[in-house]
C-alpha cells in the first residue's frame, strides 16, 4: 500500500525541562479549551477541547486527515511560546522541546465537541507514542497564544525520545513554522 505513514508531531520535555507555558496536566474532562478567558475554562461543560499542533496534523499538511478520525474540530492558528521546533531526518517530521523564552513555535489549536473528546485524546496518544516503551512523545498541558493576543490552554505532544536526539539529523526550524521546510514531504 503506498499510503504515507501515521507520522507523529511532538517533542521532548525531558532534555532541558520545562518552558514557561507548561501548566500541570490537568485530569482528562477537566480541561477544555474555551474562546473565552482562560480562567473561565473550568471543565468541559463549556463544550470545547483542543489540542495544539504544529506539524503533519495541521490544516494543509500530510496527515491532515488523521487529526478528523477522532472526531470533527475547528481549527484556528495559534503559537506556542518556550518551546523550539525541529525537523527530525531522516524521519521527516516534526517535534518540539523546550526552547529558550523568546522561542515559538507555530501551529494551530484543534478544537474538537465535548462529545469527540472520549475518542480523540485516546487516539492521538497512541498515534503519537504516549504508551510507548519509551514514549515518543509525551502529552503536556500548555498555554498557546491565538492570532488576537488571546492566551488559550491546550494538550501539546512534546518529543519524549532523547537518545534520538543526541544523533545527527535533529534540525531545528528557524521561525518554528513547520510550513517553512522546504524538504518535508507532504
Amino acid at each position: 500500500m503506498t499510503t504515507p505513514p501515521l507520522i507523529p508531531t511532538g517533542s521532548d520535555s525531558r532534555t532541558s525541562g520545562k518552558a514557561p507555558d507548561v501548566l500541570p496536566s490537568p485530569p482528562v474532562g477537566t480541561f477544555c479549551c474555551s474562546l473565552g478567558s482562560v480562567d473561565s475554562c473550568e471543565s468541559t461543560q463549556l463544550g470545547l477541547t483542543c489540542v495544539f499542533v504544529y506539524g503533519t496534523l495541521m490544516p494543509g499538511e500530510r496527515n491532515e486527515a488523521v487529526a478528523a478520525r477522532g472526531g470533527a474540530f475547528e481549527a484556528t492558528p495559534a503559537r506556542l511560546v518556550g518551546f523550539r521546533l525541529l525537523h527530525l531526518l531522516p524521519e521527516e517530521y516534526p517535534g518540539i522541546v523546550p526552547g529558550e523564552p523568546g522561542e515559538e513555535v507555530r501551529g494551530h489549536i484543534l478544537r474538537y465537541r465535548e462529545s469527540d473528546w472520549p475518542r480523540v485524546l485516546p487516539f492521538l496518544d497512541a498515534l503519537e507514542g504516549v504508551h510507548d516503551t519509551p514514549p515518543l512523545y509525551t502529552r503536556e498541558g500548555v498555554t498557546v497564544t491565538l492570532e488576537s493576543g488571546e492566551r488559550v490552554p491546550a494538550w501539546v505532544y512534546v518529543y519524549a525520545n532523547a537518545a534520538r536526539l543526541a544523533r545527527p539529523g535533529a534540525q531545528p526550524v528557524p521561525g518554528g513554522d513547520w510550513r517553512q521546510v522546504g524538504e518535508r514531504r507532504g
